[in-house]
Parts: C-alpha cells; sequence; structure tokens
C-alpha cells in the first residue's frame, strides 16, 4: 500500500473541509469532517476542527467532547485547550473556562489569543483588575486584538474610569474603524458625558456599519428622547422593535416617550408590554404604576405596588440605588424615612457618577 498518497489524501480532505469552514458552509465542513473521522478516528485535527464547527453551531456538549477526544490524543496543542476554554465560557461554567486558558498559557505563554480568553473569563467572574491584566498581557503580544480594547472600554466604564474607557475605543477604532460594537460604546460614553451630538454620530456609524444592530437603535433613539426630538427617538424605538419584536428596553423607552407626550393610553400599552416580554423589570412596572395613576385606574396599583415595594426594599437592604424614582415614591407612600432612603441612593449613585468625570473635567480652580 502506498502510505504517502493516503497521507496526501487525508491533507487534501482536510484542507477541503477547512475551506468550507471559512467560507461559512458550517453544515457542509462538518460533515467532511465526519467523513475524516470515520477513516481516521484517531485524527486530533479533524476533532478538533469538528467541535469547532459545533460549537458555532450551538452544539456545545458535542463540542466538549470532541475537543476533550483531541486532547486526549494530542495533550500539547495549546489552541485545542484555548478553544475548549471558549466552549466552557459560553456554556456558563466559568471554572473550566479559566482552567482551559491557563493550561493554553501554561503550554505557549506567548499565545495572545488565550490571554484575552482568560481574560473574558475573569470579567465575566467579576474580577476586574485581574481580567484588565489578561487583556493588557494579549495587546502586549497581539496589538491587533480589537475585542481586548473594547471590553477594557466595557471594564473601565464600569468602574467609572472613563478617560481610559474612552482611549480604549478610539484605539480600538484606529485599528477597526468599522468596528459597529466600538462606536455604540463609545456613543454610550458620549452619552453619559452630556455631548449628545457626538453620541448621535457615534449611533449613526454603528447602524449605518450593522443596519440589524437593535442596540445602536435603542440607544440613538434614547438621545433624540434627551433632546426632546421625540418623533426622531419613535422612530428609533420602532426601528429597534422591527429588528427584535420582543426587545424590551426598546417597549420601556417609547413608553417614556409617550409619557413626555401626554399619551397615556400608548404609555401603558408599552410598559405593559415590556413586562410581558422581560417579566422581572422593576423600571417598567413604575412607570406603569405611574401611568395608571394619571388615568385613576385604581384597581391594578395595589399588586402593582407590592411589587414595587419588594424590589425597593431589597435594593435598600442591599445599599444598592432602587428602580423607583423618589418623586413615584413620594407619590406612593407616606413613610418619611423610607423615601429619605430613596432619594439617598439616587443622590449617591448620580455623585458615583460624576466622580468617573474627574478624567474628563478638570475642577481646579484657576483663579
Amino acid at each position: 500500500m502506498d502510505h504517502s498518497k493516503s497521507i496526501e489524501s487525508k491533507d487534501e480532505d482536510i484542507h477541503t473541509a477547512l475551506t468550507m469552514h471559512q467560507q461559512g458552509d458550517l453544515k457542509g465542513a462538518e460533515a467532511m469532517y465526519r467523513y475524516i473521522l470515520e477513516n481516521d478516528p484517531t485524527n486530533a485535527d479533524a476533532l478538533h476542527l469538528r467541535g469547532l464547527t459545533l460549537y458555532q453551531t450551538g452544539n456545545y456538549d458535542g463540542a466538549v467532547d470532541m475537543i476533550r477526544q483531541a486532547i486526549s490524543l494530542d495533550p500539547r496543542q495549546a489552541m485545542f485547550y484555548h478553544n475548549l476554554g471558549n466552549v466552557y465560557r459560553d456554556k456558563g461554567d466559568l471554572n473550566r473556562a479559566a482552567t482551559c486558558s491557563c493550561k493554553a498559557i501554561q503550554l505557549c505563554p506567548n499565545y495572545a489569543d488565550a490571554h484575552y480568553g482568560l481574560g473574558q473569563t475573569l470579567q465575566l467572574e467579576g474580577r476586574l483588575e485581574p481580567a484588565i491584566e489578561s487583556y493588557h498581557r494579549a495587546l502586549s503580544l497581539n496589538s491587533a486584538l480589537t475585542g481586548a480594547y473594547i471590553n477594557l472600554g466595557r471594564l473601565y466604564k464600569s468602574m467609572d474610569q472613563i478617560g481610559n474607557a474612552i482611549a480604549a475605543y478610539q484605539t480600538a477604532l484606529s485599528i477597526d474603524p468599522a468596528n459597529a460594537a466600538a462606536h455604540n460604546n463609545l456613543g454610550t460614553i458620549y452619552q453619559q458625558l452630556g455631548r449628545l451630538p457626538d453620541a448621535v454620530a457615534s449611533y449613526k456609524k454603528a447602524r449605518f456599519i450593522d443596519p440589524n444592530y437593535v442596540l445602536a437603535s435603542h440607544n440613538l433613539g434614547n438621545v433624540f428622547q434627551k433632546m426632546r426630538q421625540f418623533e426622531n427617538a419613535i422612530d428609533c424605538y420602532q426601528a429597534a422593535l422591527k429588528i427584535k419584536t420582543d426587545f424590551a428596553p426598546a417597549l420601556y423607552h417609547l413608553g417614556l416617550v409617550y409619557q413626555h407626550q401626554r399619551r397615556h393610553t400608548r404609555a401603558i400599552d408599552c410598559f405593559r408590554k415590556a413586562l410581558h416580554y422581560r417579566e422581572n423589570y422593576p423600571k417598567a412596572r413604575c412607570y406603569l404604576y405611574h401611568q395608571l395613576q394619571h388615568i385613576c385606574s385604581w384597581h391594578e396599583l395595589e399588586e402593582l405596588g407590592a411589587h414595587i415595594d419588594r424590589a425597593t426594599l431589597d435594593r435598600i437592604r442591599q445599599d444598592r440605588r432602587p428602580d423607583e424614582p423618589p418623586f413615584l415614591s413620594l407619590s406612593r407612600r407616606i413613610d418619611s424615612e423610607l423615601n429619605f432612603k430613596i432619594a439617598r441612593a439616587w443622590s449617591a449613585e448620580i455623585s458615583r457618577r460624576a466622580n468617573g468625570l474627574d478624567q474628563i473635567f478638570s475642577h481646579t480652580n484657576h483663579n
């Protein structure tokens, strides 16, 4: 038997499958990998690549099985551990995901993607400083990892380090100007800073790049609402709902626009729909209560009020800002102590956000 021809044939099959895989024909690639494995069950590369196609089609358990078989045959392949970590992370098994990323790094310390994957897992675990370290390590090895800059931007924003967040997103866009997520996320920061025209421009760029980017349409609507351009805001929310009919935040914010316009029935309908799609949506419940007060529909208020009370007291006990606004609280109850706690929690939240703007605005007295 001519073994060289057999090896050459296997290589050609892998190349064909890879080409199909790279062109997005996942079904065809998976079938080709399966064919290769029927003839060569110990082909670690084919097992790994078939695992990737299963992962990309949402079959996480199948992907884990395939990649673990590949590792059992070739345990020195850092890429196998890295991709197994990605699957575990998307499955929500963060401990195993971190273990796999660390193993990949152990095998190949300069593997940028593995450091990036570890950063993603640490970020999901809420371990923010180690996540930042992992992203910076990844970028020191591969400065073109746009996703690492975007995730750094998200982390810095969550930590109220607004200047660092802006720098991260701007760096991402210098590498990939057509990155819709970076434009959208930069827009949210401009919105927070009150730079509304800049926010509008960023969201519009995100929508232009990806017309089906539901968050960009929704967020643009929020800016227009702040600018009191209510008809433009309505158009944006409706565009978001055409993309994703059950997108509860768009329904909630559309309800707020109708509330501003005193179109109470439409506002109520939006808040009800938001709660239908997202039952645990305290803000929508609060404003539904407020609108029902306006039309004197008292029969629903007792049940709604009980829900709001539970959510508000739970947040106060956690020393967190409740979703119930202070003025709604004043209209609902005569309880000066609780009303004060709600108002104080809202004030503390505003103060916390303002502190994060120190990197942007100087408070130095120049007199």
